[in-house]
């Protein structure tokens, strides 16, 4: 799990939402 607490909350909640707008196609 060290790679978590590499990766800023922040930019895994941005890469989350920019694969749900290609899901979703919200964006």
């Amino acid at each position: 799990m060290s790679n978590a607490q590499d990766i800023p909350v922040w930019e895994k909640y941005t890469l989350t939402i920019e694969e749900a707008s290609k899901y979703f196609r919200i964006g």
